[in-house]
């Protein structure tokens, strides 16, 4: 399991350019910061699945906020992200 964060200044700065009424400058830093996390758990996830398919496991999908929120219905899909790691299957 790993959680990927880039802090919370990039949040903040958000914020405030939106309460100050730069709304379009306000979402466009918090878009390049969701996206800056998100390239980071790529990448992590990538070592982690090339480490894991060495030793021959396998890992499961990344589970992300807002994926499963009570009340949604899931599929069995996005359900394999919450399945404990595993063996893969050899044949």
């Amino acid at each position: 399991m790993f959680v990927v964060t880039i802090g919370s200044a990039v949040e903040e700065k958000a914020r405030v350019m939106m309460k100050g009424g730069q709304m379009m400058e306000g979402y466009a830093v918090d878009a390049i910061g969701s996206s800056a996390a998100e390239a980071c758990a790529d990448r992590v996830e990538a070592d982690i699945r090339a480490a894991a398919e060495a030793d021959g496991w396998k890992i499961t999908n990344r589970l992300k906020p807002g994926l499963l929120r009570p009340g949604r219905r899931t599929s069995r899909k996005s359900c394999s992200a919450c399945c404990p790691i595993g063996r893969a299957e050899s044949g």
